[in-house]
């Protein structure tokens, strides 16, 4: 290779480096302002007399999910009780469907599982309809 060709690469690769390393820093003094700014907006959030924040760390994200089933009149006797909601994915439901192919045929990705203490029900939210219900009952094992 030839001597002027060789002090090109090389000053060609000096340049490739500084770039990388302006674009680099440019990446993280951006996180940085944005980080701080997000700090900023959590800190007058905190201090805010508008806001609870207790309040607010009590909100169940599922909560119109809820409200909307315990509109259906079959549902009235389970107001003010206490249920977990789980929102059905692709992956567990297709694990679900594996296990449990009865109860879970029909149901899409979407669908919500609601656990009471005696019953499941099987709803979906976008049709306002209740696909399934199970009564459940609990056992008691005794070892003799």
């Amino acid at each position: 290779m030839k001597e002027g060709v060789y002090y090109k690469v090389i000053i060609g690769l000096l340049a490739i480096g500084l770039i990388v390393v302006l674009v680099q820093n440019y990446l993280i003094l951006n996180s940085v302002k944005e980080f701080e700014q997000n700090q900023t907006k959590e800190d007058s959030l905190k201090n805010s007399n508008d806001l609870n924040v207790q309040e607010t760390a009590q909100i169940n994200p599922f909560q119109p999910v809820i409200d909307k089933l315990l509109l259906h009149e079959e549902m009235q006797a389970y107001n003010g009780q206490n249920a977990t909601v789980i929102k059905l994915d692709e992956n567990t439901l297709a694990a679900l469907k594996e296990k449990y192919p009865v109860i879970y045929e029909g149901t899409k990705a979407g669908d919500y599982l609601f656990f009471y203490s005696n019953l499941l029900v099987v709803y979906d939210f976008e049709e306002d309809k209740i696909l399934k219900t199970f009564n459940l009952q609990s056992v008691e094992v005794n070892p003799t």
